[in-house]
Parts: structure tokens; sequence; C-alpha cells
């Protein structure tokens, strides 16, 4: 998905005489591909975490007072670090533009003429890509101890050898991007996995990122809840300016002690993200999703319906029939501890109307609405929950 500008860059001097000028605080950031630019105005095509080379032959100016503006515009595109290429049509690097790069921690680079370009970018875009494959490699180990967890072969040797070792502990992260009813564009997702990459990338080494049906999964070794939660409270909020029409959520699972429990975390954290998006709530840790626990785990939807059908059926078909409001009434009784008055004063009911309706719902229902009655409603509200989100 991405290295590091330190990595990319690391022996650049030894190996193509191409040395740092300013900007050194920004070399922990994550580039994305590498082009040679040469338009003053710089293209749309930039996404973001660029790194940029120039030489200056597409400049009309006899100075290299244009370059100042070719860095802030780039610098506004977010690219991630700059090359200039130092011979016959950009002499020196102007001080201005060295300090504009310090100042916003953009790295600077300038690399002698006689070095072929076509060569130093040749090498770092396969550099980009063999991290890639790295990456790739280390998300399909994960994949196999998570889907296949009995076949050993398809991902012990992988993991250990990237120094993610059966004795470590591992926390599960299940990221969503939504906007309701449309479909999330690809150029959307790829940028939330880049940024997810980028934020946790700041954190630590150790983890793996791969997508899963709608889903973006996050492995992390040594990570607590606790850290989870801190980073992805961060993310979203950095998210909100870069997604504005979108909403984020995300599941937490509990600590996963080796392989095994990998998977187990797995669907534990996704079980949590379907919670946070069904509340609308964006952060969730697998331990506070309460009854939604055993529901979920209820692999037969069609054992849920039932139930629903069982306990809610008859009422919800008398509300269509005779237009009532049997249901809300009953669910907000059941939410308020069976308090008639509370129920009265929160649908601005006279309450002789509420414990009218609650004598219907017991007649419909068949039931007296004891501790037993009210602990299967409550459940068969839960599910419509669920099934309806």
């Amino acid at each position: 998905m991405a290295i590091t500008m330190a990595n990319l860059c690391r022996n650049c001097e030894n190996t193509y005489g191409m040395k740092l000028i300013s900007g050194s605080d920004g070399l922990d950031s994550y580039v994305r591909w590498v082009h040679l630019i040469e338009d003053r105005d710089v293209p749309n095509f930039l996404h973001g975490s660029e790194l940029v080379f120039v030489t200056g032959i597409g400049q009309q100016s006899s100075d290299d007072s244009w370059l100042l503006d070719f860095v802030r515009k780039l610098y506004d595109k977010k690219a991630v670090g700059l090359v200039v290429n130092i011979g016959p049509y950009i002499c020196s690097i102007p001080k201005e533009v060295i300090d504009f790069c310090e100042e916003n921690r953009l790295p600077l680079f300038a690399i002698p003429w006689s070095v072929h370009l076509v060569d130093i970018i040749y090498d770092y875009c396969h550099r980009i890509v063999a991290s890639e494959e790295n990456e790739v490699s280390l998300a399909n180990a994960f994949k196999n101890l998570i889907f296949s967890p009995w076949d050993r072969d398809a991902y012990f040797n992988t993991l250990d050898r990237k120094d993610f070792k059966d004795s470590d502990n591992y926390s599960v992260v299940t990221i969503l991007l939504t906007t309701g009813d449309e479909e999330v564009r690809d150029f959307d997702k790829k940028n939330l996995r880049f940024l997810v990459h980028k934020q946790l990338g700041k954190l630590t080494k150790k983890f793996s990122l791969f997508t899963q049906d709608k889903y973006l999964i996050s492995v992390i070794d040594g990570f607590t809840p606790e850290q989870s939660e801190s980073f992805l409270n961060e993310l979203i909020a950095f998210c909100k300016n870069q997604f504005p029409s979108y909403n984020i959520y995300a599941g937490i699972s509990p600590v996963c002690s080796g392989y095994l429990k990998v998977a187990s975390g797995y669907t534990k954290s996704l079980s949590a993200v379907k919670v946070a998006l069904m509340n609308n709530h964006n952060v969730y840790h697998y331990s506070e999703i309460g009854v939604y626990k055993l529901l979920l785990s209820v692999q037969d939807t069609e054992v849920l319906n039932d139930l629903l059908v069982e306990r809610l059926g008859k009422l919800v078909e008398f509300d269509k029939k005779n237009g009532t409001d049997y249901v809300p009434t009953l669910k907000c009784y059941l939410t308020n501890n069976s308090s008639v008055q509370e129920v009265a004063k929160k649908t601005f009911v006279h309450r002789n109307t509420i414990n009218y309706k609650i004598k219907k719902i017991k007649e419909i229902l068949g039931c007296e609405l004891n501790y037993e009655d009210k602990l299967n409603l409550m459940l068969a509200f839960y599910i419509h929950k669920l099934l309806n989100q």
C-alpha cells in the first residue's frame, strides 16, 4: 500500500547523489507513487501522497521564480516530497523555496543533472510495488488464518517470518465507510485504506490491512482495545474532513491471544461494527454490544425471524389492520421499566389511555406481561432492529 519517504530515499545520496535540502520533518510521510511533472499548473491527476520530480524543462521563465508557485501548488495537492533536477533549466533552488519546504515539512531534494531520472524513478516505483506485494502477502496470510485456521501451512510460516508470532496478542478492527443508500466509490475506498495505513503507521509497524466484502479489516499486533479506540477516534475526526458526505463506523475485538483467536476476533469486530451502524454510533467495542453478541452469533436468520413473529406478529398485524400504535406503545412501556406514568409523559397521552392500551396489548398477545413475557418481547424488539437495519 505505501512506503515512507525515509525508507524510499534511504541511501539516495550515496546511490544517486540526491541530497536532502530541507523538510526533514516530513520524511515519515507515506508515498503513494512517483511522478515527473513539468507543468507549472500542477495537474489534477495528483491524488495526494506523491513524490514529484521536476527538471524545469517546460518553463519559459529566465529565472527560478516560478518554482515557489509550483511548490505551493504541490503542497496544496498534498504531495509528500519534491526532487529538483539541478542543471541547465534550474540552476539552483531559491531560498524562499527551501524555507517554504522546511516550514511545511515538505521534504525537498536536489539531484545532479548527470543522474538519469528514468533510473531513479524506475527504482522508486519498483520499491513501492515491492512494498505493496509484501503487504499483500501478509494480508493473504491473515485472511487464510481467519477463514481457514485449520490450514497452518497457509499462514504460519509467512506470519512467523514477518515477526507476527503465535505468542503475540492481536486486536482486530473492522471499518465501514457508508453513504446510506448510495454505493461508495472505489476511489474513496482506496483513499480510506491509504489514510488508515498512514494514521496507523504513525503508531505501530506491526499491522496488516485488507478488504473483505464492504469492510476494511486491520489486524494489529500488540494493540490494546483502548489504543485501537484512540486511533479510531483520531481517524474518524480526520475522515470527516476528507469524506464529508460519508459516515464511518468501526468495531473493535477483544484482545486475541495467539493465532487461533484472531478468527474469533474478526467475527467479534464484525459484530461490533454492525451494531455501530445500527445505532449510528461511530465506534463500538465487542464488549459493549450486549445482547447482540447472542443474536449476531445465530447463523440462521430464519430462527430470529420466527421468534420475532411468534412474539410480536399478532400485535404488528393488529396495528396494520386497525391503524393503532400498540407496537411503539409496548416498546416504550418496556424500555421505561413498565412505568405507565413515564409512557404517558413521553407520548403526551393521558395515563388512563396508556392503561387501556396496555390492557388491549395483553389481550392481543394472550399474555400477562410478566417478567418472562417482557424478556421475550424485549428480545423480539432487539431482533426487529437487527433484521431491519
